[in-house]
């Protein structure tokens, strides 16, 4: 050890400080050799959500043939129309995607649906076509290990048309390992929770008063004891309210936020307006 701390060319006390600081660090070497420092990684902080209270929509504005322009200047005349026709298309059910029922028969709230009542559907886009229009029907699928009948919703209601929605109904579908998807299921359903929307009826036509004229039938599905109550989608309504500042729409994210004229798909669409 001397031949090797010679070469500092120190006193003795420097030798013996220099003994202490090799015994010191020797296990500490030892250390990092048996059990490696393990770095965690540097997490970028996710930043939150700020509020929208007080922003402006901004104007829709795009860019032909190298020129900026801006929408509303360049190809709306009268901007008070507009949100007047705007609202009138939003009531209007021809502009529906079913052509019968209005957006805002589900988006009336805020732009959005708070209702807890008769908002169950019972999974009409079910495959199996035996079992689409059957409240509560339990998810069956005999290749799901696990699977279990159940007829009731997950707080043991009754389900059905015109059924009150309560907080442990919620999930609609439970695993034994929610982290696991190949769990045992404990409880599934097939029914959907959705928005309501009108009474099964035939529309005759418009009359030039409050009210169109419908004629009611009778629903075999959305319907207590013979009487009829509002039928229920199968998506639940998000709210409308600052969709303007939205990238993506609809419940899929389908709805591009550049307006082709022509379909939802923006310029995701060559096609647009090609014929």
């Amino acid at each position: 050890m001397d031949k090797y701390l010679s070469i500092f060319r120190t006193t003795r006390k420097s030798h013996a400080m220099a003994g202490a600081l090799l015994a010191i660090g020797l296990p500490v070497v030892n250390a990092w050799a048996a059990d490696p420092v393990v770095v965690n990684p540097v997490v970028p902080d996710v930043p939150s959500l700020q509020s929208l209270r007080g922003m402006t929509p901004p104007d829709p504005s795009g860019t032909e043939g190298g020129r900026k322009v801006d929408l509303m200047t360049d190809y709306v005349l009268n901007r008070s129309a507009a949100v007047l026709l705007g609202k009138a298309l939003f009531w209007d059910m021809d502009v529906g995607s079913d052509g019968s029922t209005a957006c805002a028969s589900c988006h009336f709230h805020a732009g959005a649906d708070h209702r807890t009542t008769n908002q169950i559907n019972p999974g009409l886009a079910n495959t199996n076509a035996n079992v689409s229009s059957i409240f509560n029907k339990p998810f069956a699928a005999s290749n799901i290990p696990g699977d279990v009948s159940s007829y009731t919703t997950k707080s043991g209601g009754k389900g059905g048309p015109n059924y009150l929605l309560k907080k442990n109904d919620f999930p609609t579908h439970v695993l034994a390992d929610p982290m696991d998807r190949n769990s045992a299921i404990l409880y599934s359903t097939d029914d959907v929770i959705g928005s309501q929307g009108v009474f099964d009826a035939n529309f005759v036509k418009p009359q030039q008063t409050r009210f169109d004229k419908c004629i009611q039938q009778p629903d075999g599905i959305f319907q207590v004891g013979g009487i009829n109550v509002r039928r229920s989608t199968g998506r639940n309504a998000p709210t409308v309210i600052n969709a303007a500042f939205n990238v993506r729409n609809f419940w899929d994210g389908r709805a591009n936020n550049v307006f082709n004229g022509f379909s939802p798909f923006g310029n995701r669409d060559p096609d647009a307006g090609s014929t």
